[in-house]
């Protein structure tokens, strides 16, 4: 009894990358002649020529492999609106954002936030945490601008410097002063002075 044969349609066999990968290092080659050892936009090896990237090979042959792209792994390259809603948050005196970045199990994230007493949620999915939570930020500072626009939101005025302070009351002169007449008890028995 012999195992079935399994369907191979859309695998990539190292045959046909090696292939692929000598036409696109020959087309970059081609493209970098006369142009001196810096290579162009054009000139890079991530770019693939037209001709090698369809499902023939220079060759002629016929490949099962679909038509491969790179994927970009993240498109977040700053933490600006991070930035922004924490000022926003010091400048109106609103407690710092409670963050959360919940996986789904298979490499990908989701972003959730609390600020100004609203949670805001961006479902994603995103590549990395880094980039669940400048989506949450870009939606918690729409949110703060927005409430500012509308001045649900303002900014704390400076506590004034406490309440006035109160003058000490002037003693009476016939007042007797204690704590001076304890010293002066101590003093006159030679006793050490508790200080």
């Amino acid at each position: 009894m012999t195992a079935p044969t399994p369907d191979m349609t859309g695998v990539f066999s190292i045959d046909d990358y090696e292939q692929q990968y000598a036409a696109e290092m020959a087309a970059a080659s081609q493209l970098n002649k006369g142009k001196g050892k810096g290579k162009g936009k054009e000139g890079s090896i991530l770019q693939t020529n037209a001709s090698t990237s369809s499902s023939q090979h220079p060759d002629g042959a016929a490949s099962n492999a679909p038509n491969q792209t790179p994927i970009a792994l993240s498109t977040v390259r700053t933490s600006a609106k991070t930035v922004r809603l924490f000022q926003l948050c010091q400048e109106y005196a609103i407690e710092q954002p409670e963050y959360e970045q919940p996986s789904d199990g298979n490499g990908k994230w989701r972003g959730w936030m609390k600020v100004a007493g609203q949670e805001i949620e961006a479902e994603g999915p995103y590549a990395t945490k880094k980039e669940a939570k400048e989506a949450t930020s870009v939606k918690g500072v729409d949110l703060l601008e927005r409430m500012i626009k509308e001045g649900t939101l303002v900014k704390k005025r400076k506590a004034e410097k406490g309440p006035p302070v109160q003058e000490k009351e002037k003693r009476d002169e016939n007042e007797e002063n204690w704590v001076g007449t304890l010293i002066g008890e101590f003093l006159d028995e030679k006793i050490e002075s508790p200080s």
